[in-house]
């Protein structure tokens, strides 16, 4: 028997080559914005180091006028010491509302072309403390970093610590209020785990991949039908 298959197959695969295609885009446009960025929090017994890591492009964003017209080495040692100076308004760091300044500045240009941002503070006697990633400001509403705490407290020199808590940050909601184990709780709020390993993309997958299952569902939907009337 011979059941016109063919053009509802066809009509299907189309579909499919559509929501794929726009699987794709979806998945390049997220996960290559240029502008990546991680922020690093780790608290001493007696300082707080704060450490930002931005693409060239997005230091250079933070640079405005002041930028340089290239990203060479020699750029590079003209960038260094303005970035130096723009580090402290990078971020906002406050200990129970009270705005803390740091003691120590400073950039450098990494070998995996990460620009960072290291900057300390003297470690604060209450808690707790807020940290709000005001150079994401520069960036786009879809624009996000993520922010990391570690507590090295007891163990200071080892570079294995987990982070205490993690989040995704964005323009909207850049912030983030943590203390260390055995002081006062920190702040909920938005604040939520972050899993450091899952790509910064995967988020966009799932309206995708709910339309391929659909698509799927509905292919084998229209196979049974049109087997039926035959």
């Amino acid at each position: 028997m011979n059941l016109p298959l063919h053009p509802v197959l066809k009509g299907i695969f189309g579909w499919l080559q559509v929501i794929w295609a726009l699987l794709v885009l979806s998945v390049g446009a997220s996960a290559h914005t240029g502008f990546e960025n991680s922020t690093e929090v780790r608290i001493f017994p007696e300082r707080v180091q704060i450490v930002v890591r931005t693409s060239v492009a997005l230091a250079w964003r933070i640079l405005g006028e002041q930028a340089p017209a290239q990203a060479d080495e020699a750029a590079q040692v003209v960038a260094q010491p303005l970035l130096e100076i723009a580090a402290p308004g990078m971020v906002e760091v406050s200990a129970v509302g009270n705005r803390m300044t740091p003691d120590v500045v400073k950039c450098q240009f990494e070998i995996n072309e990460d620009v960072a941002f290291v900057l300390t503070y003297p470690r604060p006697s209450q808690w707790p403390m807020t940290v709000n990633a005001r150079f994401l400001r520069h960036l786009g509403s879809l624009d996000s970093g993520t922010i990391s705490i570690f507590d090295q407290t007891a163990d200071p020199f080892s570079r294995e610590v987990e982070p205490i808590i993690g989040k995704v940050i964005s323009a909207n909601d850049s912030s983030l209020s943590f203390s260390p184990a055995g002081e006062a709780a920190p702040a909920t709020g938005k604040t939520k785990p972050l899993a450091l390993d899952s790509p910064r993309w995967r988020p966009v997958l799932g309206i995708p991949a709910v339309a391929l299952l659909v698509a799927a569902l509905g292919a084998c939907w229209l196979v049974r039908r049109n087997f039926r009337s035959h």
